[in-house]
């Protein structure tokens, strides 16, 4: 089979906005008790009939996986091409380039979490029967396989994104002129049943070389495969990060205690009525250096609870 010379990479979107998020363009205002068919078509509307600023994806999106993501189309080899797609928990299937109204929504947990559970694989299928912000372009990964049958897929998401793209993941792939065509990066988690012989094995060691944060080391892997190896193929993809990953250190292990909602926010409210001043990064820090455990992205979302709801005690 003739190598294509493009391909189609597709991220997870960022819930940071460069724009203001309308209240009622936040997930966390729909009831969850509602069937996912209704649930969905009711969010749809609320995009639909919003007046707030449209802006392009590239645009609107912030932050390090962001930047990383944008980044890698004009880093591809000479004579290749990257289209950049993003799976998004608002829109869908989207192109980079479309228009958008700032929204939070995720598959992620959070207070704008759209679903839990498979009901993550229903909302994405639901948000596909809309023409979505670009009428006419693909709104399932299949779909956007089948138009481009013999050029490369590329996708890179993390775990909660993967999970409720599987079903779709798995149609695109048989629906590629070939099935090595299609690579999966997750890093974060094991990749669902099904997809495994398209995720390369690699783990999160690969960031003492590629650098950045966890955050966005999907992103980051996906820029090394498509500035490194060869060609797009899947054979190609797993060489390329085995020899990566055995350059690598192995990680460092922290006997960490896991710990509740609740104490962790105890915890931030003591230490941001002793000093004002401190910062989330710093607090994080000290909370695992006491050797309690809490992920990032769930440190600053309580961070902000108890700034917005509490305050200083």
């Amino acid at each position: 089979m003739t190598r294509s010379t493009t391909t189609r990479l597709v991220v997870s979107c960022s819930n940071r906005k460069s724009a203001t998020t309308p209240d009622g363009l936040m997930a966390r205002h729909l009831d969850p008790s509602i069937a996912v068919a209704k649930r969905c078509q009711q969010w749809v509307e609320c995009l639909s009939d919003s007046d707030a600023m449209v802006v392009p994806a590239e645009s609107l999106y912030q932050g390090e996986h962001w930047t990383v993501s944008t980044s890698i189309p004009a880093l591809a080899p000479r004579g290749r091409q990257v289209e950049l797609w993003v799976a998004s928990a608002g829109y869908g299937l989207i192109r980079s380039t479309a228009p958008l109204r700032s929204y939070s929504a995720a598959f992620s947990d959070g207070a704008d979490r759209v679903a839990v559970g498979g009901d993550r694989s229903a909302w994405w299928s639901e948000l596909a029967n809309w023409e979505g912000p670009e009428p006419g372009q693909p709104r399932t990964l299949a779909s956007l396989a089948k138009s481009h049958p013999k050029d490369s897929l590329l996708v890179a998401l993390s775990p909660p994104y993967l999970r409720a793209c599987v079903d779709d993941l798995l149609a695109a792939r048989s629906t590629l002129a070939d099935p090595s065509q299609m690579t999966v990066v997750c890093l974060g988690g094991q990749a669902p049943p099904g997809l495994r012989d398209s995720a390369p094995p690699v783990d999160a060691r690969v960031q003492a070389e590629l650098g950045g944060s966890r955050q966005a080391l999907n992103a980051r892997v996906a820029r090394y495969l498509v500035t490194e190896r060869a060609d797009s193929s899947l054979l190609e993809a797993t060489k390329a990060l085995e020899m990566l990953v055995s350059r690598q250190p192995e990680l460092r292990r922290f006997d960490r205690t896991p710990t509740s909602d609740d104490r962790v926010s105890a915890f931030i409210r003591r230490r941001v009525d002793e000093d004002s001043s401190a910062t989330k990064t710093a607090l994080l820090r000290e909370y695992r250096a006491s050797g309690f455990a809490c992920e990032q992205h769930r440190f600053g979302r309580l961070f902000k609870e108890v700034l917005a709801n509490n305050g200083p005690q």
